[in-house]
Formats: C-alpha cells, sequence, structure tokens
C-alpha cells in the first residue's frame, strides 16, 4: 500500500482527562473498568458498537464453557444460559452507570497520543461528533485484534504453528448437512436451542478456514463475506454480526512470555509491553499459547482478566503525560482552505457536559502518513436504504465500487432498523425488483398504480386507503439479498467502517479518510456517494448543510425499536436525537437499552431517525413545488407519500390545508438536489438529499430512497465511464437509462420545468379557494401553492383585493394571515376581529409523532402565529388573555403559537405571565444531566417507558423549553428562563440542548416592563 501524507495539522478537541482508559465494549472491558473505578481511579470507556458486550452479542457466542462464575459480573450476566442479548447489554450499561464511568459508543480509536519523550498518553477517536482526544495515564486496549497496540508501534509476532479460524453462529433454521467444502473446519450446534416467549431456535455454529493475504481491512472485509456467502440460511432468525477469531499474534515484547507455560494462572505481564508501559492488552494478543489465548476469550476467564488489569491498572503510578504540540482554543476553527489530497475534518460544537465539567481546549495534531487502501471509481459511505441501492446501481453499471458501513449490514430502517414495509412509496424501478426477490406483497392494491406511460400532469394527489394492509418482508432476507447482489455485481464491501475526512483537490472531492477496526487510511474515488443520510462526508469537505435551528424548534420523531427472534418489523417513535452528536446518540442507545429492558430479546442497533442534517444542494425541494405539482425537467425518480409527517411543520404554507391521512401525493425529485453547492464529484443522497425539513415525508419512504440511491449509483458510473464530472453528466442518458428500468415513465424526456405562477394562475387559484366548501382540505392548500409559488408582490396585491372582496369571514382569515404572514400589518385588523369574534380556544393540537398527518396547527394557532409575525402590539391583550387559561392539560399547539407569538412581537410585559405559566406547567423529564439520572427517570414511569409512540414526555418538555425561549427572549423578568434554558442546554437530549444553546447564544433579550 502507498501512502498518504495529511500535509496539514488538525485541530482535535479534547474531552476529558482519566487515569484509565479503556477501549473496547468487550465484557472484560466493562469488568476492568469497574474494577479500576472502585480502586478510586477516574475511568473513561468508548466502545465501537451501539452497545456493550459485542464479544458476546456481536458474536453470539451465549453459550460459556465454564460452569461456575465467581465474580459480581459474571454472575448475573449468566443467570440463564444462554441470556437474551439485551439482558447482557443492559447488564453491561448498568455495570459503567453503577460505577459512575462515562463511556461513548460507536465510536473507533483511530490514533495515540504521545507526550514530548515520545511516551503514550491518550488516544485520539472519531465518532459522529469527529475527531476528538483523551488524555489518559493508563490505556487498557480491549479491542479483539490489539488495535490501540498496533496504532503505538508496540511489536507482535506470530505464534508458532497457530492456525487462523473463525467461528460464524446462525440462529434458526435446520444444520446443513452433506456439505463437502475443504474451508468448512466444523459444524455442530450451539449446545442449547435459544428459547423465547415458548418458541425455540437452534443455533448452528460453522468454523471455517478462510484465506487471510494480510491483516489489512479489505482481507478481513473479503473474509466476513465469504462467511455469509457460506452460512446464510433461508429459515436463519439471527446470525453474528462479526467473525469471532482467536489472534494468531501476541505481544513480542511482553514483560513475561508465557506462551510456553502450564498451569490455569495467567500473568498478568504477559498482557503489558515492555516498550510502552502505559498500555495493557484485554484479548486474545498477550503473550500466551494459542489454546491458551481461546480460554482466555471464554466470557468467564475474560471477565477475571479484566478485573485483574482493572486492578493492576489502579496501582499504575504514571504520570499525564502532556501530548505534543498543545494549541489554545476552546473549539475546532472553520474548515480552511485545503491543498490538493490534503484531508477535512467537520468542525462540530462538542456538547458533553456529563462527561467533563469544562472545555479542556484543543489538540493540534502532527502531520501523519497514512496508507492508501483502495483506489476504486466510485466509493459509496453508507449501506442503509439509498446507499445499498447506489452501491448495486454503481457496480452493475460497470463502476469498481466500494461501499463502507458502520453496522454489521445493509439497507438501514428496513432491516437493522425494522421497518419492513413499505408506508406508500413509488414501488417501480429498482424497489420493484427489490420487492420482488424478497417475497413482498404490498396489500395497498387499492392505491391507485403510478401509470409508467402518463404525461407529467398526473403528478398530484389520489385518494387511497388510510393505511395500506402490508404484509412486510422478513428483515434478515432483504438484508442478505442487497449483499449478495452488490457483492455478485463486483462490488467491495466492508462493514463496521466509517469516515472521519475527505480528500479535496481544490473543491472536488477525490476520496475519504476511512476509519475501519484495523485502522484509518486513504479511499481514493473518482465519485462519492455521501448515502450516511446525514451528509457526513458533505459536512467534513466543508460543503453547506442544514439542521434544525433557527427560530423554531422543529424535528421528525426518531424510534429505536425492540426486536425478538419472530418479530420481522417493528417501527417506532419515542424520541429526538442529533445523528451529528456522538453523544446524543450514545444517550439515545442508553434510553433504548432502559426502556425495553425485561420485555425484548434485543433492541436494534439502528437508530431510525426521520429528519437529520442534509445537503443544500444545486437546488431545493419545497413544500410549495410538491403542492404546486411542479415537474423539472431533470427529475430522476418520482415519490409518493401520504404526508406522513412525525411531528409538527414549519412552512406557513402548510397551514392553509393538509392532504388528510387518505391522501397519496407525488413529488418528482429533481437531479440537482443531489448535487451539494460548492463540491465537485459527489452525491448526496438518501435523508441527505437536499430538500426542505416539511417536504422530506413525501421523498422519504423506502421505496423511493432506494429508487433515489438506485439512479444515484448509475450516475456515478455513467459519469466514470463518461470521464466528465457529475454535474456534466447528460441527464437525458440518466432518464432513459431509468426508463429502461421501469423507474420513469417514457414521457419523463419531455419534461419541461414549471414555471413561478403568473398573474391569471393566482387569480384562478384565490377564485377556486373562495368558492370551495372548506377552507383547509387539499384543495385549499393546492391554491395557496399557487399563491405562495408567485413572486411576493403579486401575490400581496391579489390577496389583498380577494380580502376586501370576500363575502366569506372564513375564508377572508386565511387570506389576512397570508398577508401578515407577509409582513403585511393592514391585515392585521382582520385577525384582530377574528380573536374577538372566538374568545375561546378551538380544539388545537396534541402531539404526535406516529400517524400524524396534519399540519401540528389549528386556525386560532395561524391566526396568533401571524400576528407575532406582522409584530402586531395591538393583539397583546387578547394573547395574554389566551395565555392565562392555558392548564397542563390544553393542547400543545396553543403554547407553541403563544410561545412564537410573543417572541416574535417583542412583548417584555409578557414577561410576567410567561414565568408564570412555566413555573405551573414545566416538566422535569429533561433535567437528566448523567445517565444514572437517566436511567432512573426512564424506568420511574412504566407507562411511558412500554410505549413504543411515547408522545406525552416529548410534549412536556417541548413545551416547557418553548415557553423558557419565549420568556428569556421577552426579558425574562425573574431569570426563570435563563435557568430552565441552562438546565436543557446542559442536559443530556442533544436535540433540546442544541436549541438551548442557541437560544442562550441568540442577539440581547429584550428588557422588561
Amino acid at each position: 500500500m502507498t501512502a498518504f501524507l495529511n500535509q496539514s495539522p488538525c485541530e482535535i478537541p479534547l474531552i476529558a482527562e482519566v487515569d484509565v482508559l479503556v477501549v473496547g465494549g468487550s465484557s472484560g472491558a466493562v469488568a476492568a473498568a469497574s474494577r479500576a473505578a472502585k480502586s478510586g481511579q477516574k475511568v473513561f470507556l468508548v466502545a465501537p458498537r451501539g452497545y456493550l458486550g459485542e464479544d458476546l452479542c456481536g458474536t453470539f457466542r451465549l453459550w460459556p464453557r465454564e460452569d461456575s462464575f465467581d465474580s459480581e459480573l459474571a454472575k448475573p450476566l449468566f443467570a440463564t444460559v444462554p441470556p437474551d442479548p439485551l439482558h447482557i447489554k443492559f447488564s453491561l450499561q448498568r455495570t459503567l452507570i453503577g460505577a459512575g464511568i462515562p463511556f461513548l459508543l460507536e465510536t473507533f480509536v483511530t490514533e495515540v497520543l504521545r507526550d514530548d519523550p515520545g511516551q503514550v498518553c491518550g488516544v485520539e477517536f472519531v465518532n459522529k461528533s469527529g475527531r476528538q482526544a483523551i488524555r489518559a495515564k493508563v490505556i487498557i486496549d480491549a479491542t479483539p485484534h490489539a488495535g490501540v497496540a498496533h496504532l503505538a508501534g508496540v511489536p507482535f509476532v506470530d505464534r508458532p504453528g497457530a492456525s487462523l479460524l473463525f467461528q460464524r453462529t446462525v440462529i434458526g433454521g435446520k444444520i446443513p448437512s452433506g456439505i463437502r467444502d475443504e474451508r468448512i473446519v466444523d459444524i455442530r450446534p450451539t449446545p442449547t436451542p435459544i428459547v423465547w416467549k415458548e418458541n425455540r431456535f437452534v443455533g448452528t455454529v460453522y468454523t471455517l478456514r478462510l484465506p487471510l493475504p494480510d491483516r489489512g481491512p479489505a482481507s478481513f472485509a473479503q473474509a466476513e463475506q465469504t462467511a455469509r456467502d457460506m452460512t446464510w440460511h433461508k429459515e436463519q432468525a439471527f446470525a453474528s454480526e462479526q467473525l469471532y477469531y482467536v489472534p494468531t499474534w501476541m505481544l513480542g515484547d511482553a514483560r513475561e512470555d508465557a506462551s510456553r507455560q502450564a498451569g490455569p494462572v495467567v500473568p498478568a505481564g504477559a498482557f503489558c509491553s515492555r516498550s510502552c508501559p502505559q498500555l495493557v492488552l484485554l484479548n486474545g494478543c498477550g503473550a500466551v499459547s494459542q489454546e491458551r489465548a481461546s480460554q482466555i476469550l471464554e466470557p468467564a476467564a475474560l471477565i477475571a482478566l479484566g478485573e485483574k488489569i482493572g486492578a493492576m491498572a489502579a496501582e499504575f503510578d504514571g504520570r499525564l503525560g502532556e501530548p505534543s504540540l498543545p494549541s489554545v482554543g476552546r473549539a475546532l476553527s472553520p474548515t480552511a482552505p485545503l491543498l490538493p489530497g490534503e484531508a477535512s475534518v467537520p468542525a462540530v460544537d462538542l456538547r458533553e457536559p456529563q462527561f467533563v465539567g469544562r472545555k479542556l481546549g484543543v489538540l493540534r495534531s502532527a502531520p501523519k502518513a497514512l496508507p492508501v487502501f483502495e483506489e476504486v471509481d466510485v466509493l459509496v459511505v453508507g449501506g442503509g436504504t439509498g446507499g445499498a441501492a447506489s452501491g448495486i446501481g454503481a457496480a452493475r453499471h460497470g463502476a469498481r465500487t466500494l461501499m463502507i458501513e458502520f453496522l454489521h449490514g445493509l439497507g438501514g430502517v428496513g432491516t437493522l432498523g425494522m421497518i419492513n414495509r413499505n408506508w406508500y412509496g413509488n414501488t417501480v424501478g429498482f424497489t420493484a425488483e427489490v420487492d420482488r426477490a424478497v417475497g413482498f406483497r404490498d396489500g395497498s392494491a387499492g392505491l391507485p398504480s403510478f401509470e409508467m406511460d402518463s404525461p407529467p400532469r398526473t403528478i398530484g394527489f389520489h385518494d387511497g386507503h388510510s393505511e395500506p394492509a402490508f404484509t412486510g418482508w422478513h428483515v434478515e432476507d432483504k438484508m442478505e439479498w442487497l449483499r449478495s447482489e452488490f457483492c455478485k455485481a463486483g462490488g467491495l464491501l466492508w462493514l463496521h467502517s466509517t469516515t472521519c475526512g475527505v480528500l479535496l483537490d481544490g473543491n472536488t472531492v477525490c476520496g475519504v479518510i476511512a476509519v475501519t477496526p484495523w485502522g484509518r487510511g486513504v479511499i481514493r474515488a473518482k465519485v462519492v456517494i455521501d448515502a450516511t443520510g446525514n451528509a457526513d462526508v458533505i459536512a467534513a469537505g466543508g460543503g453547506a448543510t442544514r439542521f434544525m435551528g433557527g427560530e423554531v424548534f422543529a424535528l421528525q420523531g426518531v424510534g429505536l425499536s425492540s426486536r425478538d427472534p419472530l418479530q420481522h418489523g417493528n417501527n417506532s417513535d419515542w424520541g429526538f436525537v442529533n445523528d451529528s452528536d456522538g453523544g446524543d446518540r450514545t444517550r439515545m442507545q442508553v434510553t433504548g437499552n432502559t426502556k425495553w429492558a425485561g420485555t425484548a430479546f434485543d433492541v436494534s442497533p439502528l437508530i431510525a431517525s426521520r429528519e437529520r442534517r442534509s445537503a443544500i444542494g444545486d437546488y431545493t425541494l419545497t413544500s410549495t413545488d410538491i403542492f404546486r405539482k411542479r415537474v423539472f425537467a431533470d427529475g430522476i425518480c418520482i415519490a409518493r407519500d401520504n404526508f406522513d409527517q412525525h411531528g409538527y411543520t414549519v412552512d406557513p404554507l402548510l397551514r392553509f390545508g393538509f392532504p388528510g391521512r387518505k391522501k397519496v401525493i407525488e413529488a418528482i425529485l429533481p437531479y440537482r438536489c443531489l448535487l451539494p453547492v460548492g463540491l465537485e464529484n459527489i452525491f448526496a443522497t438518501a435523508l441527505g438529499v437536499s430538500v426542505d425539513r416539511d417536504a422530506l415525508p413525501v421523498v422519504r419512504p423506502q421505496p423511493d430512497i432506494q429508487n433515489q440511491g438506485f439512479a444515484a449509483g448509475i450516475a456515478a458510473a455513467l459519469a466514470v465511464r463518461e470521464g466528465g464530472t457529475i454535474r456534466d453528466l447528460d441527464i437525458r442518458i440518466l432518464q432513459k437509462r431509468l426508463i429502461e428500468l421501469g423507474a420513469l415513465p417514457a414521457g419523463a424526456l419531455d419534461w419541461k420545468e414549471t414555471p413561478k405562477a403568473g398573474h391569471q394562475e393566482v387569480l384562478e387559484a384565490l377564485q377556486t379557494f373562495s368558492a370551495h366548501d372548506n377552507e383547509t382540505d387539499l384543495t385549499c392548500l393546492q391554491c395557496w401553492a399557487t399563491v405562495f409559488d408567485a413572486p411576493k408582490d403579486l401575490a400581496i396585491r391579489e390577496v389583498r383585493i380577494a380580502l376586501h372582496a370576500a363575502r366569506n369571514p372564513d375564508k377572508a382569515v386565511w387570506m389576512a394571515i397570508f398577508l401578515a404572514e407577509h409582513g403585511q400589518s393592514d391585515a392585521c385588523e382582520t385577525l384582530l376581529e377574528y380573536l374577538e369574534a372566538h374568545p375561546e380556544w378551538d380544539e388545537g393540537w396534541i402531539f404526535r409523532g406516529m400517524h400524524n398527518h396534519g399540519s401540528g396547527y389549528s386556525r386560532d394557532d395561524s391566526v396568533i402565529l401571524a400576528l407575532g409575525t406582522a409584530k402586531e402590539r395591538r393583539a397583546l391583550p387578547a394573547l395574554l388573555e389566551r395565555l392565562e387559561v392555558l392548564t397542563a392539560e390544553s393542547p400543545f399547539s396553543h403554547f407553541h403559537s403563544l410561545s412564537l407569538a410573543f417572541e416574535r412581537i417583542g412583548a417584555p410585559e409578557a414577561a410576567a405571565a410567561l414565568a408564570s405559566k412555566l413555573l405551573e406547567v414545566q416538566d422535569d423529564h429533561r433535567l437528566a444531566v448523567t445517565f444514572s439520572e437517566l436511567e432512573g427517570k426512564v424506568l420511574k414511569d412504566e407507562e411511558r417507558r412500554r410505549d413504543p409512540n411515547d408522545n406525552l414526555t416529548r410534549e412536556h418538555s417541548l413545551r416547557t423549553l418553548l415557553l423558557a425561549r419565549s420568556l428569556y427572549r421577552c426579558g425574562d423578568c425573574d431569570g426563570t428562563g435563563l435557568k430552565v434554558l441552562q438546565q436543557f442546554a446542559d442536559g443530556l437530549e442533544g436535540v433540546y440542548a442544541k436549541y438551548a444553546r442557541d437560544t442562550l447564544a441568540s442577539s440581547p433579550v429584550l428588557q422588561a416592563a
């Protein structure tokens, strides 16, 4: 492999300074951390998976050979054999929390820190928050292959005569017989079946001898895929996430060599390096024989060794070295211009108050030579719903394609996320192929099908069933089909891998810095597809992105579902998460494990978020585009949904009507939405595509994300073949191919972009609205989409004329709302008259995530919001009267609209009333600042805990947060707003904390009266 020089130093946040740092999430790692903490040491643990116990749950080695378990950790862990995976994960999690040990999940170590004398004094690591660092006196390397020790340059030697064998366990299906394959060393059943709710599942353990040319990521990745090819069973319920093996390499400079020693006692010195005294191994790589290493990796033995090493680490009397090249600062600097070949990292605002009580500054990394892992035509980062489709599309069209995926399988929310059905979506093209392959039967036959030869005018809305009667697919089937199809097409698949930087040549993306279990290196590519669903690669390259922020808190609901052996699918919506915050993702995993503990076999490894950070592309699809039925000449797919919002909306247009649960909406997605502004040769796809957050529900159904991703993969391959950039690609060539594949209608080649609405269209829209029986149905929404689409001056003029001519007060109020939302204060008279004529609150909207198909605002709320936008101070008496009558049982939307209106008007005279109401209705669920507090709060409320679609927790927290912000912005008469906002800012809930921090950092508050 050639070397690559990262020529510019990188600033890395230092998040903690500890006595003992444990790297790895095995049962032994938890034992070591707990033992060191009991000795009074300050301990931190980082683990690569989204859970603890990877040595047991990740490999499905749930049948320990030992008959007795002496340690306090092992006894409850194996009270039942085999234990359920969630029992292991929750038990180990509780052990760390009970010991007060902070930890980060989904975290890869990428480098060691060294002080001026050259001694190891900590590590750099990567998670969704980017690169970070921790200083430590002692590092316990509990990775399976001694990854930290390899990064530190500790010498290893091969064990004489040792043979590298891999094991993979499959749960469910019959044990195969009559197989003749010299690579299969052994096939045997698990000692006992897995029993869950009176169902029994036989397990099969395969022992394989697979070629491994070297110990690089490509070799291990190929071994993983070969093993899956050999062991897949169509009736399997679960299978190992990773291969288990006993390393054939051992520490070459151990303090004690026990490789030939007999007897049951293993000296701890066999796991300590002479050249790096600060580093201790806790894996099968100590200086012991291959047989002894195998014994050590048994659960009880590894836990016992962990306790011994934890005690030894606590006795280490070394100093905490100061990393070389320290830099003064409190946060990462913005991404600077880069020279060709340099690596960019995301500038993040790291927020982890549960780990550190103060900011520790940043470190400046030294230049580092990295290996070039691969050079490919197309690199797909992320193998989820869109990424798997992208990879298959590119590979099938002749591009040498590499896909790297953070989890252990492909398919995203449709497989590991447990949402095993199409909620609407346009099931044509690639999606039709997938559905046929996995045996999916669409029970929504009554829905009007998309006519492939229809002209563009058919893009619009259809009546359909309120909830299609889906049958779904088995998640294991779909995950395997996607994997095998990609590999069959010649694709290279690396699982358990991610990125931490981007290679740029000017503004052209030419590869990434990949992070694998075997270290960090370069992957060069002619085209990169960012299928992370969070625009991670684009953000790392300095591309423009958007995420929740500004004046309005709005985010679609997030789920993390339980999974049982017979449960093919399970959807949920009970929280929020910031997918760009490694600490918040850890908090979500901890909450999910706690939420389902005692009732579930396991928990999904994928946080099913429906709205994340997205790229800002050459074009951003909006709600107005969708309800205007806009056609795009560069359309690449047609999406369909019934506006499954999972929360409330932000776009004012959507207060003017809503399609309702039974209305199916179609939207053309233009190619330009996949092209990030300012960057070349990188696509955004999946949830990271450039779509307004209120338009996202229409384009994010799985069938549409698959078709969108497949189109991106084809486009990438075509661009490589043509030799130009992806912006240079002739869109008609791509569209022709999509037509051939059934993804687009033949008429797509004749599509011309719908122009902005003109004078006549606005007149007709207003006439239709005025004559229509309803005031807020889909027809009305379509009319107002035309008005919103017109030039602002034209729309204001015609709506004002229509308002003066209006005879129906129910129609007039919406015209006045439009004018007020566009800054026309003269329309406020009509709105004030409305409030006077309607002194009682209407029914409002109670917060809902799952199954919400409304905007989240009533007519009263829309009037109040419009008065706030127009800064109409004459409305304050009426608004204060309405605030006074609200109680803790009142609909969320009324608190929401009033909070925003007071803030927008700028009303110091409302501060006292807001403070009083805040104290009256606030909820303290948000106040957890440690995992111990969080765990206690989740366990305390059994009803909310068991609800897969808990709305009440979010409603109470949001109500309190929004009132506190409004109070703070209106003058905060007694400091109550500041106090509550600071509690949110310091809390574990990352999205709430972000909004609170943004509020506290905003322009000065008004002076209260």
